[in-house]
């Protein structure tokens, strides 16, 4: 069921699984993908911080419906009036220098607005599902470029003069040792900034590897047996403090896989070697890294 005269909406996708988002996008005939055109922002959240949150780390510039009627009760205050001189009142003077706030409010309602929407064929009231609203921020206006007085130079100008002196200096190192020496410097700035890959050894693949246990290929963790104490305990420790970082971030999906490494690892009967941890259910070259980085650092890499 669709309603076409719904308001332009932005959906978030915080808290939403690929096929869901994709779903609900297909749904909606009035979506917009700019927040800034956006009339209602619906999201599957349900507090006003988290909102707020929402909104800025969008880039959407707002202001609370409060602060708007604030400022216009001190500007029709009698108190403010400007001088004879003809400059304003230092109170007035800071009230214009705020951020120009726009008549549309733009509301922060619950993702159930529109799922009890479609189920009762109606628009329901917006107001019974917000979270948060608040005021639009229009974008500053730019300042002129100031103009230069003659004799100056203009930064385009000077920008072109830095890039001449650049080449002649460039040209004059063209030497065969300064060629070296820079080739030398790249060649460290990459081995610098490689990134960290699985060390493996040839010898690792020809180790014969114990079999695997039965009971670490089911579905759930709670049909496998666990030790209090297994031999892999320092190395869980540091899984479970990334599961928690996860969870700080409210990243669900890192959760549950994190979750699901940590009751595998804490399952195997044995000492992990390299070869051995990419192979359990539910870790992968992922967990194979942060073991490896583990067990030559001794750290997280969190």
């Amino acid at each position: 069921m669709r309603l076409d005269n719904l308001p332009r909406i932005f959906l978030l996708p915080t808290h939403l699984k690929p096929e869901e988002l994709h779903d609900l996008e297909e749904r909606i005939p009035t979506l917009t993908y700019d927040i800034r055109e956006a009339e209602i922002v619906v999201g599957k959240i349900s507090q006003q911080r988290r909102a707020e949150f929402e909104l800025r780390r969008a880039k959407f510039e707002f202001a609370s419906v409060e602060e708007p009627q604030k400022e216009s009760h001190q500007v029709d205050s009698p108190v403010v009036a400007d001088d004879p001189g003809g400059s304003p009142d230092p109170k007035r003077r800071r009230i214009k220098e705020q951020p120009e706030v726009g008549t549309d409010i733009v509301k922060v309602v619950k993702l159930s607005w529109l799922l009890d929407s479609w189920e009762k064929e109606e628009l329901l009231p917006v107001d019974l599902y917000l979270i948060f609203q608040c005021n639009r921020v229009l974008p500053r206006e730019t300042t002129p470029a100031p103009v230069l007085p003659k004799g100056s130079t203009s930064p385009a100008s000077s920008i072109l003069e830095r890039a001449l002196l650049e080449q002649k200096a460039q040209s004059t190192s063209t030497s065969p040792s300064n060629q070296h020496k820079r080739r030398h410097d790249v060649s460290t700035t990459i081995s610098q900034n490689a990134p960290s890959l699985l060390h493996q050894t040839t010898s690792e693949h020809d180790i014969t590897l114990p079999v695997m246990p039965e009971f670490l290929r089911t579905t759930y963790s709670c049909q496998r047996p666990t030790y209090m104490n297994p031999p892999n305990e320092a190395f869980v420790n540091i899984l479970t403090e990334i599961r928690t970082i996860r969870q700080l971030r409210e990243d669900e999906v890192g959760v549950r896989a994190y979750s699901t490494s940590i009751a595998s690892i804490a399952a195997y009967p044995c000492a992990l070697k390299n070869a051995q941890v990419a192979r359990l259910p539910g870790c992968g070259d992922r967990i194979a890294e942060l073991w490896h980085h583990w067990k030559e650092t001794g750290e997280s890499v969190e």
